[in-house]
């Protein structure tokens, strides 16, 4: 690289303008701090444009995405209006109401079973009270028509 002297009281060239600005060095700044400068601003022309190219990038996906939503609305409105899904949805509605109904009809069921189960525990306790009531009662009605001569005789059967 080779160094060349800037004139003595230096006249702005072409984009060395705002280079001079920055620089108050007096008559002579070194050569090599505009080579520096000038490839620090092209670093920084080419960083903006990789952010430019990454922002149109970014752009361009948020974009496609919009279209891709677009569309799948467009196909979601499509199927809403569609005769087979509108038939299985009534389908679906009606399949969940007879299943409601016979789970509320088991539920009734299993209700009446509880209770048909708990008359018949009760109907049970009954009839054991009452059978021994009624062989408390044979008992004393077979002695009460027995008497004491009769109890004697074998001929007469045992009730």
């Amino acid at each position: 690289m080779a160094v060349e002297e800037p004139p003595r009281s230096p006249e702005p060239e072409g984009d060395d303008s705002d280079i001079l600005d920055y620089l108050s060095l007096g008559d002579r700044p070194d050569p090599a701090l505009f080579d520096i400068i000038r490839d620090l601003k092209a670093d920084v022309e080419r960083l903006n444009n990789e952010v430019r190219d990454v922002k149109q990038g970014v752009e361009d996906k948020q974009n496609e995405l919009e279209s891709r939503i677009l569309n799948l609305d467009a196909v979601r409105l499509a199927l809403l209006a569609d005769p087979v899904v509108l038939k299985e949805k009534q389908e679906n509605r009606a399949i969940r109401r007879q299943l409601e109904q016979s789970q509320n009809s088991f539920r009734h069921m299993e209700t009446r079973r509880n209770r048909l189960n708990k008359n018949f525990t009760l109907c049970m306790q009954d009839n054991d009270r009452l059978q021994a009531e009624v062989t408390t009662l044979k008992e004393g009605l077979f002695q009460a028509i027995m008497c004491p001569i009769c109890l004697n005789d074998a001929s007469i059967p045992n009730v």
